[in-house]
């Protein structure tokens, strides 16, 4: 996946989706082991608490990666428009 989205000049992944401490964080680490510039948007993740701290603990690792969390807002102005993209 990195090479195809390489090839297609991406630079930044904006995360999306609904196991913050599962797969959201996961493909989060794995976009930034990559080399991309990865921000998560808070308002498009939801945590599942299954041990108290689950969430927090999560948050801190993605965190600590040198992801930030963004809001939606945030996240549209980062995206350029592309060939499918409406200007």
């Amino acid at each position: 996946m990195a090479a195809a989205l390489r090839k297609g000049a991406v630079e930044r992944l904006l995360i999306a989706g609904l196991a913050l401490k599962y797969c959201v964080k996961a493909t989060a680490l794995d976009g930034r082991k990559h080399g991309f510039k990865v921000f998560v948007i808070q308002e498009a993740v939801r945590g599942i608490e299954v041990q108290r701290g689950d969430v927090a603990a999560a948050k801190r690792q993605i965190e600590a990666a040198g992801i930030a969390f963004v809001r939606s807002d945030e996240a549209r102005g980062m995206l350029r428009p592309g060939p499918d993209m409406a200007s």
